[in-house]
């Protein structure tokens, strides 16, 4: 791992701006132990919980962080394009989920999905931003491409009508339902 990092990392268990950083100052205020043995405990025991119980805790961590976030911290969260990006990764992604065979990869599964997410606002990848930097181009080329379709949908109705003289039923009842 890069300096950068790893020193965002140490952010969120030491700048208070975070919410993972006030939880373990609490825990550090109480019991005495260092703030980074706190916060790798805390990973720990999660990802044991993630191991007994995959797709509950894996994909609820998903879910209850930036909700959390947005309801009771929304000065932390990450700008809309960003979360649209990530939600809308998330629920590409819990697709997927159903597709799994039972067994005991379902947990690496679901370690895994959560190290990709955590990437999507970790220093220096910042997925999210990549992703919604380059969602307005893949929405534009996906329209582009279905009026291209339209149009030759079209151009085939005409060329059709000027070599038959007629069109059948179920081509002008489209043609109506499209022109509506």
């Amino acid at each position: 791992m890069g300096v950068v990092t790893v020193d965002h990392i140490k952010a969120f268990y030491e700048d208070e701006r975070y919410l993972f950083a006030r939880i373990v100052k609490q825990i550090h205020l109480s019991s005495g132990l260092d703030k980074a043995p706190i916060a790798g405990a805390i990973v720990v025991v999660y990802l044991g919980l993630v191991v007994l119980s995959p797709e509950a805790f894996g994909n609820g961590l998903l879910v209850l962080y930036p909700v959390t976030l947005k309801l009771l911290f929304p000065l932390e969260i990450p700008v809309n394009s960003e979360m649209n990006a990530y939600w809308a990764s998330y629920g590409l992604s819990t697709l997927l989920d159903q597709t799994l065979p039972a067994g005991r990869n379902v947990a690496f599964y679901f370690i895994m999905k959560l190290a990709v997410f955590l990437l999507f606002f970790l220093q220096p990848f910042c997925l999210a931003e990549k992703i919604a930097n380059r969602l307005p181009r893949a929405v534009d080329y996906v329209i582009s491409t279905a009026n291209d379709t339209v149009k030759a949908f079209d151009d085939n109705i005409n060329q059709s009508f000027k070599k038959t003289g007629s069109v059948s039923k179920s081509v002008t009842k489209s043609v109506k339902v499209q022109k509506k």
